[in-house]
């Protein structure tokens, strides 16, 4: 990231989330009326360089599995009914003004990175968003702090299961990072579950993925946001297990589109050069 500014990756996926409202045929996998209300009056540049990089098609694809990966997690915590939410890399996140009947009832905290964080709030505060007692947003800078103090630090109940969000981050970030991300929810209560983005191997991508990729890692490096981490199927499932938890799934592309895009009028279908995947902590002796 740039020093001092949000972003640039969460503002690219606020702006698919409201695009998709714009752009696709009902039914809309995530219907979010905020995400352009929260990038703000300039939400027709916050594309920046990935407008001009991909053609009309490319970037439905890239919109549609935004939006299926949003929905594959948030069923996930709904069906689960969680006491606590923990949005991981939150970016522009709406879910506590999309949906008010699950946040009234669920502890939802929201931990980022400060400038996209004070972003964010600074947005929400100028359109009169206000927040469930549910809510609260901790700001970290995960260079000096880790995830399970940080949630030391928001009160957080390591009593109660929770569901995590962690989407668009692993590719950014170490593997050791991941990892210690990994074990602190593998340290939760039993139940817990945490929903995760990561980049597949390039040689498990066809060549239509590998491309889309390629152009991305590049607008993303340019906004300072390098991409350093990939995982083959083996290497995922390994570093999952080595670190507590159980890999409750891991939907290929077409697995996600079947279960999201199947007999649509508009022909919008994900692409798969990143994969989301759910893994939940191991059920422990008694």
């Amino acid at each position: 990231m740039i020093d001092g500014e949000p972003s640039r990756t969460a503002m690219m996926t606020a702006l698919a989330r409201g695009l998709h409202r714009l752009f696709d045929d009902r039914p809309w996998l995530v219907d979010d009326p905020f995400g352009l209300l929260l990038i703000g009056p300039d939400w027709r540049s916050a594309g920046g360089a990935a407008a001009a990089a991909y053609d009309e098609t490319e970037r439905a694809r890239l919109r549609a599995f935004i939006v299926a990966r949003q929905k594959f997690a948030e069923d996930r915590l709904i069906a689960g009914r969680y006491p606590q939410y923990v949005m991981l890399g939150a970016g522009l996140d709406s879910f506590v003004w999309r949906r008010p009947d699950v946040a009234r009832h669920t502890r939802i905290f929201e931990i980022d990175h400060p400038a996209t964080q004070n972003f964010k709030r600074t947005r929400a505060d100028a359109l009169g968003l206000t927040l469930p007692r549910t809510h609260s947003y901790t700001a970290v800078d995960f260079e000096r702090e880790t995830v399970q103090q940080a949630l030391d630090r928001a009160g957080f109940d390591w009593s109660l299961p929770a569901f995590f969000t962690w989407i668009g981050v692993t590719m950014y970030i170490s593997r050791a990072a991941s990892r210690a991300v990994f074990s602190t929810v593998a340290n939760c209560a039993e139940g817990s579950e945490i929903v995760f983005t990561y980049a597949p191997s390039a040689n498990e991508l066809d060549a239509d993925d590998r491309k889309l990729r390629d152009i991305f890692v590049g607008i993303a490096a340019a906004a300072g946001e390098s991409a350093i981490s990939e995982f083959s199927q083996f290497e995922l499932a390994e570093l999952v297990a080595e670190t507590g938890l159980t890999l409750a799934a891991n939907p290929t592309r077409q697995d996600v589109a079947q279960a999201y895009f199947v007999d649509r009028n508009d022909g919008l279908a994900p692409h798969g050069m990143e994969r989301v995947a759910a893994a939940r902590t191991v059920k422990r002796a008694h």
